[in-house]
């Protein structure tokens, strides 16, 4: 069998992934139980979903049941959504993307702060994006050279409440070093239960200093 041909992504085709996003937010169905339903692949359906590619006819037909709307309905639905160009969603920055992954997963283990990707993804549905367990993955796991939405990585920087070049810049190692020494300071301060003091507050203290502190806090 012939593979089907992929849908233009035209201003119409995104206006229907913000019609879908839309109604998925709406109805609180899963990502996980709405491709299980429709019988697609989780990566087909990211990708439809976040603008890549485009929902074709078929596809936003076996959407409409699930979501609780007829064809018909999720269409005039979509007739609603502001029109948006690609580039109304940001700028794109290029990342070292095996350097940024190491970041994110320094962030995950390390910050005293946590993640909410579900949260995640509705504040970024109203830039135009979704946001998922497997993009995290994507992200976290890169190897090459990426092309990300700054809108994103800033989106997960204020999540981690770190500056936002620590994600949309991955040169700078001297810079970020500094940046990480602060978060393991903070989370040896918050495991030991001592009175909470700030790594930023300390003023100059050099990343090697910063890291000494955590250890002794450690004991």
């Amino acid at each position: 069998m012939s593979r089907k041909a992929d849908a233009p992504v035209t201003p119409w085709a995104r206006q229907v992934a913000r019609a879908i996003a839309t109604l998925q937010a709406q109805t609180g169905i899963s990502h996980a139980e709405l491709v299980r339903h429709c019988g697609f692949s989780h990566t087909y359906y990211y990708k439809r979903l976040r603008g890549d590619e485009a929902f074709d006819l078929d596809d936003v037909a076996n959407l409409a049941a699930p979501l609780g709307v007829t064809l018909v309905e999720l269409m005039e639905l979509a007739a609603l959504m502001p029109e948006k160009n690609e580039d109304d969603r940001g700028a794109v920055v290029k990342v070292d993307g095996a350097e940024l992954g190491r970041r994110l997963r320094y962030l995950e283990d390390t910050s005293v702060y946590e993640l909410d990707i579900p949260e995640l993804d509705r504040q970024l549905q109203t830039e135009g994006f979704s946001f998922n367990q497997n993009d995290w993955t994507e992200l976290t796991t890169g190897t090459a050279t990426s092309s990300v939405y700054e809108a994103i990585l800033k989106r997960i920087a204020q999540a981690f409440h770190v500056p936002d070049e620590y994600l949309t810049d991955t040169g700078r190692p001297a810079w970020a070093d500094r940046i990480e020494a602060e978060i393991d300071f903070d989370r040896a301060v918050q495991d030991a239960h001592v009175q909470r003091i700030a790594a930023r507050s300390l003023g100059e203290v050099s990343a090697a200093e910063l890291r000494a502190l955590a250890a002794a806090i450690r004991g």
